[in-house]
């Protein structure tokens, strides 16, 4: 480990190698794999970057999106369940693949593709939108 330069970037690599694993700018970004990373995180690879995320399958584990003061926004990951969902504002998971159904409004898809609204209301609407000229609806009433 040493500072670079004299620009106070930080790099750290194997005594053997010429290679950076890790490559601190001064200006903050931090770069993996690169000694120019471009963004406050910049991952590199020769066989593409893949980020690893481990941790106990009673938990939610993934990629979360939150505001300045730490609000979950998004989420991307796997749930308890070790499916693959999509959530927003740490609610209930918008969408779910598991087992090869999808799953929209609702956690445990029964078909190839499940869509449920919690919400009572008289109509619901699938809306399959083409051109301005054509526009295709499938609707159902509960």
């Amino acid at each position: 480990m040493f500072i670079a330069n004299n620009s106070l970037d930080l790099r750290v690599n194997d005594a053997t190698s010429s290679i950076d694993a890790l490559f601190i700018k001064s200006n903050g970004n931090v770069g993996i794999g690169t000694t120019s990373p471009s963004d406050p995180l910049t991952l590199s690879g020769s066989s593409g970057p893949i980020i690893g995320l481990n941790g106990p399958t009673a938990n939610y584990r993934g990629l979360k999106m939150s505001d300045s003061a730490g609000t979950e926004k998004w989420f991307a990951g796997a749930n308890d369940a070790g499916n693959y969902v999509i959530r927003q504002n740490a609610a209930t998971d918008l969408m779910t693949f598991s087992g090869g159904s999808v799953g929209i409004g609702t956690s445990s898809p029964s078909s190839k593709l499940t869509l449920w609204e919690p919400t009572a209301s008289a109509t619901q609407e699938l809306r399959m939108d083409g051109n301005s000229s054509s526009i295709h609806r499938l609707s159902w009433d509960l």
